[in-house]
């Protein structure tokens, strides 16, 4: 469907991508910090497992760090991963709006 878009089109949907979609180096500065308590999942949208991340370490009075700690270490690897599904999956939601735009404009 990409390659159908003229390349101003094109270029307007990369920058529309980019700005929507969340900040590699901000994603990794949040996961530094707050990794533990599962800041980084809270910031990529994944609640359900951040909320269990953050009773872990409270429930425990923070002996569960040791477990979040590994948790955390884990996620860095698939952070980055995360990032580019949820620009794939906003470039596909921009093409079908903009796909929709052209068929109401014929």
């Amino acid at each position: 469907m990409e390659t159908n878009l003229t390349i101003e089109e094109q270029i307007l949907l990369n920058q529309e991508v980019k700005m929507q979609s969340k900040n590699v180096i901000v994603a990794y500065i949040v996961w530094a910090t707050t990794g533990i308590i599962g800041g980084h999942r809270y910031f990529m949208g994944k609640t359900g497992s951040a909320i269990a991340m953050t009773l872990i370490v409270l429930l425990t009075f923070g002996i569960g760090a040791i477990a979040t700690a590994i948790w955390a270490i884990v996620d860095a690897m698939y952070l980055y991963k995360w990032i580019q599904d949820e620009q794939q999956h906003n470039k596909e939601i921009l093409l079908n709006k903009m796909k929709a735009k052209k068929v109401s404009l014929e």
